[in-house]
Order: structure tokens, then C-alpha cells, then sequence
């Protein structure tokens, strides 16, 4: 994890040239860097550009709060109501294998949030010597059951009048159906799933086709819009109801339900999950002098915050330095302060 501050600034500061004591500094600037992270409850640059995944027991509370604010996108924002995972749970809720279920934004968003486009979410792969002419139907906004992230196959089972095909719901594993025979219009699968072969014929026996049930959840009256306020602004309906959204003010996470009221997160642990990033791209000037200043500190007191974490003892609050060397400077916890979260 990233120092927030390096030896080069830090020289710089206190005016030193000399590299004598190099490596006691760059080790006490890496325990202070973990101890002002501890003491804020944040780490400040490691998850500016990098995914944070946390974890939390919504506890039949409308909002959270993040750990790594000020926060710069949220990527995500899953939850389950209970942690069985037994398939008919997980498609109940129209959930991944761990049961969570992908709360709409109001931006186009793909269950798999590596996927940024609807054509990437819902890509097939094809396989096979015959004619390549099949299309998908996944997932979207208003469906309401299914299992997200299921291996789905399709393969020509035989060639003839018409062709036939058998479709997997385990990447080709085992077959669910055998013996369909191919009609040229929109064929169902389960739970929404459809798939459309453009002909009848002209198909070779083992042609396949792999795809992921992923869910799209940016769903406009029309095409062309990548998010609910120029597709309303424009005229159209945005058919996918955001279900959450963030406050920037209080940084805090709300649930949203029907209508655009206020909702509960479910209760229990682990029960919600987000996938965000925040921080700050550079250590703020005002911290950056505090662990300027904590450094000198404990090199001059010869003692490192190591040692005061492993000991399990507790920052005081006293305005002054004491006896005790984990104690902040007063001017230098004030500071840190200004940026501790609860």
C-alpha cells in the first residue's frame, strides 16, 4: 500500500542532504503512513484508481457510509437478504452463486462491471464450421428471476429440416434440453433467457455458442442513451428505477425503493456489498505536513508507531506530547483529526 508521504519530500522538508539516515527514515515513514491510516480509518491514496470492495450489515438501515471517502465512483452496489446459497434462493432473488443481487443505478451498469458496454455484457462466442447467426437475450432492467453469471451453451445437435439444437446451463457440462428443433424466431431458455438463430438450415452439427447470464440494468424507450437524464431529457422513459444513490454532502450511501422513496438495506451480516473508489489522487498538503512532523517526531523520540500498534495501546487525547510515545503532538493531531472517520 502507498506511503502518503516519500523520503524525497520529507528531505526536503526538514532540509537534510545527508543519506545516513536513509533507511531508518523510509522505514519510519512507512509506520507512519500505516498509523495515520489506522488512526483515521482510511487509507487516504490506495484506492483512488483501484476497486474497493467492502462488505457491511445494512441493519434495516436506509444508508451507510464508506470507509475511503471523499468517494470517487461507485462501481457497484450489491445486496442479498439472507446467505443461502441454494440455487432456488439465488434465482428467487435473481442473484450471482453468493446469492447478491445487483441493485439498479441510474447509469447503464452490467452485472459484470468489467463489461462498460450492453454488447459486452451480453457477448456470445461462437464455435464451429456452419452458419454463425445466433443472438442472445439476457438479463435486463425488469426481470425478476434467474441466476446471474450462469454458463449458458448452445450447440446444433443435428443438421436437417429443420436443424435441431440442445442448450447447457453448466458451460456444456451436462445438457438441460435436448432435441429442439430450430425455428428461426425467438426461442426461450429459462428465466427470460431467449435466444434467436437467423435460419432454419444451413447449420453444422457441433456448432456452439457460449454466453454469460450477465443483466443489464440501463434500459431507455430508446436507443442511444447512455444514462437517465438525456434519455428523459429527450423525450423517453428510463424503465430502470434507480435503487440507490449517493449523497456527496453527508457521504453517505442511501437505498432507494418504489417511487424514489426511501428504503432499508437488509439486515445481517455481510448482507450488503459495494464495489467503489475514493481517496485523494495525492496526499493532502495539510496531512502531508502532519506526517512530516510525526516522522521527525519518533526519529527524534527514537521510537516507531510499530511498536505502539503491537502494543495495542490507544492514541491519547491529551493536547501534549507525554511520557508515552505513542501520544500525537497536539498540532499534529488536530490535523489528523480534521480527517478521522468514525
Amino acid at each position: 500500500m502507498a506511503n502518503l508521504v516519500d523520503l524525497g519530500d520529507y528531505k526536503a522538508y526538514t532540509n537534510i542532504n545527508s543519506t545516513t539516515a536513509d533507511a531508518k527514515l523510509n522505514t519510519l515513514i512507512g509506520h507512519v503512513s500505516a498509523l495515520v491510516k489506522t488512526y483515521c480509518n482510511r487509507s487516504f491514496l490506495d484506492f483512488y484508481t483501484t476497486d474497493k470492495v467492502e462488505y457491511f450489515n445494512g441493519g434495516g438501515h436506509d444508508f451507510i457510509y464508506l470507509t475511503e471517502i471523499p468517494i470517487k465512483e461507485i462501481v457497484s452496489v450489491e445486496e442479498r437478504k439472507t446467505n443461502t446459497l441454494d440455487k432456488k434462493t439465488v434465482e428467487d432473488n435473481l442473484a450471482n452463486a453468493e446469492n447478491y443481487h445487483l441493485l439498479v443505478s441510474n447509469q447503464p451498469q452490467c452485472s459484470d462491471s468489467t463489461k462498460t458496454t450492453e454488447a459486452a455484457c451480453h457477448a456470445v462466442t461462437y464455435s464451429g464450421a456452419g452458419l454463425n447467426d445466433l443472438s442472445f437475450k439476457s438479463y435486463q432492467s425488469t426481470t425478476t428471476t434467474g441466476e446471474v453469471g450462469r454458463q449458458y451453451r448452445v450447440e446444433i445437435e443435428s443438421a436437417g429440416s429443420p436443424d435441431t439444437l440442445k442448450w447447457s446451463r453448466d458451460g456444456g457440462a451436462n445438457w438441460y434440453k435436448t432435441g429442439i428443433a430450430v425455428t428461426g424466431t425467438e426461442q426461450s431458455l429459462e428465466n427470460g433467457l431467449s435466444v434467436t438463430l437467423g435460419a432454419t438450415t444451413g447449420h453444422t452439427a457441433g456448432d456452439t455458442w457460449d454466453f454469460t447470464a450477465n443483466r443489464w440494468t440501463g434500459d431507455c424507450s430508446a436507443s442511444g442513451f447512455t444514462n437517465a437524464a438525456a434519455c428523459t431529457s429527450a423525450g423517453n422513459f428510463w424503465v430502470a428505477q434507480p435503487q440507490y444513490m449517493f449523497d456527496a454532502e453527508s457521504d453517505r450511501l442511501v437505498r432507494v425503493g418504489p417511487q424514489g422513496l426511501i428504503s432499508q438495506f437488509p439486515a445481517g451480516p455481510d448482507t450488503v456489498k459495494v464495489t467503489y473508489k475514493g481517496g485523494y489522487p495525492a496526499t493532502p498538503d495539510d496531512l502531508k505536513l502532519a506526517c512530516y512532523d510525526l516522522v521527525t517526531y519518533y526519529y527524534k523520540k527514537e521510537s516507531t508507531p510499530r511498536k505502539a500498534i503491537s502494543d495495542g495501546v490507544t492514541i491519547s487525547s491529551k493536547t501534549s506530547p507525554t511520557d508515552k510515545p505513542q501520544d500525537f503532538p497536539a498540532h499534529i493531531k488536530r490535523i489528523l483529526d480534521l480527517y478521522r472517520s468514525a
